[in-house]
């Protein structure tokens, strides 16, 4: 080979080199994504079913049941808190760990609050509402 055709082959096995690198971390970068929706996934399906109010410092809501399908609770039974049917309590539920997760809760004054929600081993969850007042502390059962 001459002088000429090795200065040519050089740059372009650089290029090469550096396009394959490139493009491993981008797999990388895609699998863990894949495996962090996948998580997310998982922890949601611990939530999905109906779920009754046992418990609170706001004791006019207990019997209350909301049904969780996907990432919101939708009120089914609202007995005579205040709330209607079909209203959606728990909103934009999304996981922060195996067994805790975040959302918004709907208060009785119609505003979403962020809050924090607890999944217990005994299917039951326990409610953390970040907003001062009646109702910022909940716990809920599983409906069989």
């Amino acid at each position: 080979m001459t002088r000429k055709t090795l200065l040519t082959i050089k740059p372009v096995m650089i290029l090469l080199m550096l396009l394959f690198t490139f493009l491993s971390c981008e797999l990388v970068e895609d699998e863990t994504i894949e495996e962090s929706q996948q998580e997310e996934e998982y922890n949601l399906e611990e939530l999905q079913g109906n779920w009754i109010r046992v418990g609170g410092n706001n004791p006019i809501n207990n019997g209350m049941t909301i049904e969780v399908l996907e990432n919101q609770g939708t009120v089914i039974n609202p007995v005579e808190s205040g709330f209607e049917k079909n209203d959606i309590k728990w909103l934009n539920i999304r996981s922060t760990s195996e067994m805790n997760f975040e959302y918004k809760e709907l208060g009785s004054d119609s505003n979403y609050y962020p809050s924090l929600l607890f999944f217990q081993e005994d299917d039951t969850l326990r409610v953390d509402v970040n907003h001062s007042g009646a109702g910022n502390y909940q716990k809920w059962i599983r409906l069989e």
